[in-house]
């Protein structure tokens, strides 16, 4: 068995209300998008240069995103490659404008 990790990061809105009702959103999305997977996410809004670095996310990233910096919202989802692949998140990518910056694989066998 195998699980993956993919990371992205997607301008957020300017106020924080706005920023919590987008986190939540998306949270709902994934949860309507992949039903009955074993999938794990965790959503952050980060505000500052302090928040990047806190989360290794450079300016280099940032730039190749095409974000001018904070805030950013940075979201994570973990799944096994078994039930799901990086193609079954285009719909939650797409809706919400997700820039992917990192993914990992693990054999957990």
């Amino acid at each position: 068995m195998s699980l993956a990790s993919r990371e992205y990061i997607t301008q957020a809105p300017a106020t924080p209300v706005d920023i919590f009702y987008r986190n939540r959103e998306i949270s709902t999305a994934i949860q309507e998008l992949l039903p009955g997977k074993e999938v794990g996410w965790d959503i952050l809004a980060l505000q500052s240069a302090d928040d990047l670095e806190r989360e290794s996310i450079t300016p280099a990233m940032l730039e190749a995103a095409g974000l001018p910096g904070p805030p950013i919202i940075f979201v994570n989802v973990t799944f096994k490659t078994e039930e799901l692949s990086g193609a079954d998140l285009a719909a939650l990518e797409a809706r919400f404008d997700l820039k992917l910056i990192a993914e990992l694989v693990s054999d957990l066998t």
